[in-house]
């Protein structure tokens, strides 16, 4: 219920004003009084969940108030204190700037913090320290095409308002202000991050060292896109996210260690509740590998996890609940109502939702069965009933989190359960206590040997996720399924986890319904980029674009979203191949009884109109045929990418505009 009152702000095409907010906070607190009189206890409580879940992510959206740049700026000088500074994968090292001068930017307009990627040939600058450098800003990306991922929206609540790239070295300059404590702590976490990495990089250099970086202090940059690519087609890329495994090793490993170190003293160990004090410290030393990673959503919703867990054992409680997710997952949406529409978000509580009431499940089966499946009095019996297990998992953790990975990355592994099996003994016992083992010997520098046999354990996991995603069919593309068919089957699937009687099982309706959502909504006819640059028409069921070279990130998402795995190069080629026919710098194209025209830079208005179509799509303003629709930068500044639809002639025009609204991290251009 909280979730959804998060949803329902972010599904509004305008933005509420703090009196919303606290009407809804007033709503809430009206409703948890009138829980306490109505017999219908839970109705009162839900709506008031609804209630505060709005208000508190309007608050939010309030506290990230920011300058968000209104559009590209000329070449300028920039000056700032580096937050952060990490590698990718295009060899262009990215720092993060909070921005203290850029250009003739006065402090209304210039973002406070912005992400800027520096040459290829520039090293990275130590968060903390003082740069200047010559460069341009651009606005935050909108997404590609209505209904697509909100890359500014994602940006807003990470604190950025621009991105940028350098066109000179960064030079150290002094200090041009004081930092409060809570900003110098932040750096001083970036700062031993990246100090951590860059060693683990020294000892294992490559795409294993970026990997081992990932898996100890969240510094995913400078991976191989083909190591990248194998974990992603062979469902490990979960790995590379610090989350709930690597917070458990950690965690429960201090904790396991203290309790087998005090077990050696008797007399401790006979009058001391020992197994208090070791999870107090183990909460400790998780709180500290939370700093340390980054503090990631995954990360903060296995910290509390793990941490709830921990108090359990304080209290004398059940650590392993339901009740544990739920309040988990309570804290990081009050924290952080955003992470409400982020993938990892909803992937990570989906898979540990799953497995709690999979295992009580199985569990409760064990019992009433009479005896364990397997006896675990020997070390086969314990070999059997660990893989047993790990199947088990990967099979629940796999199909609950399979819907999030169709809608926000349109990819479903196949082998994810073969791979997950093969690799998860190697990653839980020798890459993750490796990585802890790393974390504690490196302020001694003894950090190279538990480097090196992290790196491998690393060598055996991608060699198990380069043979699984080679098999045939190892990954498929998907089509985006509708937002409602997400809905139904989380919906579905809550309804499935938290019920005990047989009607649990109405879940698997909505469920099924929601998977068959993608075969009952249709794509667009025809798609064109925010730059007018690149323009797709559906032909034979396939998108055909009309340039293999201009507007490829956009074309690369539309592929993508429609579940095809055809390169740009092959979608422009059945472009070339029938679906447009150009001459000159005019192409043309027919769709659903639609004549749609394409006009290049220097096409003149005699070439574009010759035969006046139905819709013209020029990337120069001043254009216009006079016909049903003209879409040019005048259209596209204002409204966004376009979707059509079209059919018997007629016209159904959706824009990002019209679909994400008048929010504060969308700047659009003057009507």
């Amino acid at each position: 219920m909280l979730g959804l009152g998060a949803l329902a702000y972010f599904e509004l095409t305008f933005e509420p004003s703090h009196l919303w907010g606290l009407a809804a906070l007033l709503a809430a607190v009206l409703c948890a009084v009138l829980s306490s009189y109505l017999p219908w206890r839970w109705l009162p409580m839900a709506v008031g969940l609804v209630a505060l879940g709005f208000a508190a992510t309007i608050l939010r959206a309030e506290l990230m108030d920011a300058p968000v740049l209104a559009e590209r700026t000329p070449v300028i000088l920039m000056k700032g204190q580096v937050v952060d500074a990490y590698g990718h994968q295009d060899g262009r090292p990215r720092v993060t700037l909070a921005l203290t001068e850029a250009g003739r930017l006065d402090a209304t307009h210039r973002p406070a913090i912005v992400r800027i990627a520096l040459r290829k040939t520039d090293e990275r600058p130590l968060p903390g320290s003082w740069i200047e450098l010559t460069g341009r800003l651009t606005t935050l990306p909108t997404p590609v095409a209505p209904g697509a991922y909100d890359f500014a929206r994602a940006a807003y609540f990470d604190g950025i308002g621009a991105y940028g790239f350098a066109m000179g070295s960064p030079r150290e300059i002094q200090p041009a202000g004081d930092t409060t404590l809570v900003e110098r702590f932040a750096i001083w976490v970036a700062s031993a991050r990246h100090d951590a990495s860059a060693r683990i990089r020294a000892v294992l250099p490559g795409s294993a060292g970026a990997i081992a970086a990932a898996l100890t202090v969240g510094d995913r940059s400078e991976i191989s896109e083909s190591d990248q690519e194998a974990l992603r087609d062979s469902s490990l890329a979960h790995v590379l996210s610090i989350s709930g495994l690597h917070m458990a090793i950690v965690g429960l490993g201090v904790f396991n260690v203290l309790r087998f170190l005090a077990a050696l003293m008797p007399p401790i160990a006979l009058r001391y509740q020992v197994k208090k004090w070791a999870a107090a410290i183990a909460l400790v030393a998780a709180g500290g590998y939370l700093m340390l990673s980054g503090a990631s959503v995954p990360a903060q919703r296995s910290f509390i996890m793990i941490g709830l867990m921990f108090v359990a054992v304080m209290v004398d409680r059940a650590p392993f609940t339901l009740r544990v997710v739920a309040i988990s997952a309570l804290a990081v949406l009050l924290i952080a109502p955003e992470s409400v529409v982020d993938p990892s978000f909803q992937m990570s509580f989906a898979a540990v939702a799953a497995l709690v009431s999979a295992f009580e499940a199985f569990d409760a089966w064990q019992t009433r069965r009479g005896q364990p499946l397997v006896l675990r009095d020997t070390w086969t019996g314990r070999l059997i009933y660990a893989l047993i297990v790990a199947l088990l998992a990967s099979v629940v953790a796999g199909l609950a989190t399979a819907p999030y990975a169709a809608f926000h990355f349109n990819r479903v592994a196949a082998y994810g359960v073969v791979a997950n099996v093969l690799a998860m003994p190697v990653i839980s016992f020798v890459i993750m206590p490796a990585a802890a083992f790393t974390l504690l010997a490196m302020p001694f520098g003894l950090e190279y040997w538990p480097v090196k046999v992290m790196g491998w354990g690393i060598d055996v996991m991608l060699w198990v996720a380069h043979r699984t995603s080679s098999w045939p069919g190892a990954s498929s593309l998907v089509p985006s399924p509708p937002t409602w068919g997400l809905g139904l089957v989380t919906i579905g699937g809550l309804w499935l986890l938290i019920w005990r009687g047989p009607w649990r099982l109405a879940g698997l309706a909505p469920i099924a319904a929601g998977l068959l959502a993608v075969t009952i909504v249709r794509g667009p006819d025809i798609l064109i980029d925010r730059d007018v640059g690149n323009v797709a028409v559906r032909v034979g069921g396939q998108l055909a674009l009309v340039s293999g070279r201009r507007g490829r990130f956009a074309a690369e998402e539309w592929l993508e979203r429609d579940g095809d795995a055809s390169e740009v190069k092959d979608s422009a080629r059945r472009g070339r191949n029938g679906a447009w026919q150009c001459a000159g710098k005019v192409c043309t194209a027919g769709v659903g009884g639609v004549r749609i025209v394409y006009a290049a830079k220097g096409t003149s208005a005699a070439q574009a109109c010759a035969d006046p179509p139905d819709i013209l799509v020029t990337a120069m303003d001043g254009l216009d045929c006079g016909r049903q629709l003209t879409v040019g930068p005048a259209q596209t500044q204002v409204q966004g990418a376009y979707a059509i639809w079209a059919g018997d002639g007629a016209l159904i025009t959706e824009t990002v505009r019209g679909d994400i609204g008048e929010r504060p991290w969308t700047v659009w251009a003057a009507q």
